[in-house]
């Protein structure tokens, strides 16, 4: 068998117009216009392109999940496939080793690190051979190929055929174009990324290693490619970086729980400090939403909070006041005098004695004055 240890990677679908879709996708979320209209539009591509790198930048991801492609790959190992099914938002397609029978010696990858040693490719190879005979030798005493399979390496070659959204493969790119994945995987995800950029080039920016779109490596070892944070960091002279994540409870469970699952790598980074201001009740629920009711919620969150402090219970009448006087409610007659009138006291002090008895939050507080303040303008 002559071996060649490169994937064959091919696009074969595609969205005729990616680039308008896209843009499409973007403008229609920010327009009055009709989609249809504004995909039929003369705008120009830098016009397009500065809309889409805005977007995307903010994390208005969903904008990108319209365009999905599909690749033809093979020559590639069965280790490698098993790392690429792992990813979620993708379609798999692959030869099977229960309905086809290998003929003769199988095909198979051999890892570089094998290969340049010749003694040892040479025991890698005779390996390979012994493993072919067991296997025919299985078939051929009337063993099915789903069981005579079992013996088969991961180093057995397979062919596919992925699809996938660009949302997922700007993902993957991200992710197994690092130094730090596996060889065969990223060759096989730079092929995908090229085969892509050859035809929508407008796509380079986004098909690179996370390290490039981050700006430093999140990685437990850089290959000083980029710096790591806790380097970024140290150029503070002692100061350290605090981040204030407020009302995370409030976001859409799915954004609340990936956030957490995406900033959780950052938590041990020396010189960084996270402080979440959250509803820690509210946010279990959020998280049972997901998960689903038998998730412990309280458990999950322990994994992130390593103190809790608690704000104590807020003087209503205190910020009522401040609200009163945020507002200007006050008679127009009296505002030159600086003085309250007696019936805006009135209100103030009967609405303390209605919150005591119905409790509401400071933000319902705020919007019932800032509605009475409306009406009292009239």
């Amino acid at each position: 068998m002559e071996n060649n240890n490169k994937p064959v990677v091919n696009l074969i679908s595609k969205p005729e117009n990616m680039l308008k879709t896209v843009y499409t996708a973007c403008r229609t979320c920010y327009s009055a216009d009709y989609p249809i209209n504004i995909y039929n539009s003369t705008d120009d591509k830098e016009k397009m392109l500065k809309l889409i790198e805005r977007v995307i930048s903010s994390g208005h991801y969903s904008t990108i999940e319209h365009i999905q492609v599909s690749f033809a790959i093979s020559n590639v190992s069965r280790a490698c496939t098993h790392q690429l099914v792992r990813h979620r938002h993708m379609s798999f397609s692959q030869k099977s080793q229960r309905y086809v029978k290998e003929k003769g010696q199988f095909d198979y990858i051999i890892p570089p690190t094998i290969e340049k040693n010749p003694e040892l490719k040479q025991k890698f190879e005779l390996f390979m051979s012994k493993i072919s005979e067991q296997y025919q030798e299985f078939v051929d005493a009337g063993i099915p190929a789903e069981d005579a399979r079992f013996v088969l390496p991961n180093a057995a070659a397979s062919s596919l055929v992925v699809s996938l959204n660009l949302r997922e493969l700007i993902h993957v790119a991200n992710l197994r174009l690092c130094t730090r994945a596996q060889y065969e995987i990223r060759t096989m995800v730079k092929m995908m990324c090229d085969e892509l950029i050859k035809e929508e080039p407008w796509l380079k920016p986004y098909l690179v290693p996370k390290c490039e779109r981050l700006g430093y490596c999140d990685e437990d070892k850089s290959c000083g490619r980029k710096p790591k944070l806790e380097e970024i960091i140290s150029k503070l002279q002692g100061k350290n970086i605090y981040i204030f994540v407020d009302e995370l409870e409030r976001c859409r469970p799915i954004f609340a729980i990936e956030l957490l699952e995406a900033i959780k790598h950052l938590f041990n980074v020396k010189g960084l400090a996270f402080i979440l201001g959250i509803d820690r009740s509210q946010l279990k629920h959020t998280i049972s939403n997901i998960y689903g009711c038998g998730m412990d919620g309280e458990g999950y969150l322990r994994r992130f909070i390593d103190l809790e402090l608690e704000l104590p219970k807020p003087d209503i009448k205190i910020f009522t006041n401040y609200l009163q006087q945020k507002f200007e409610i006050i008679n127009a007659n009296e505002r030159a005098k600086g003085t309250w009138t007696t019936g805006y006291d009135e209100f103030n002090k009967y609405f303390n004695l209605f919150v005591n008895l119905y409790p509401l939050h400071l933000r319902e507080i705020e919007q019932i004055y800032a509605k009475f303040n409306v009406i009292t303008k009239m």
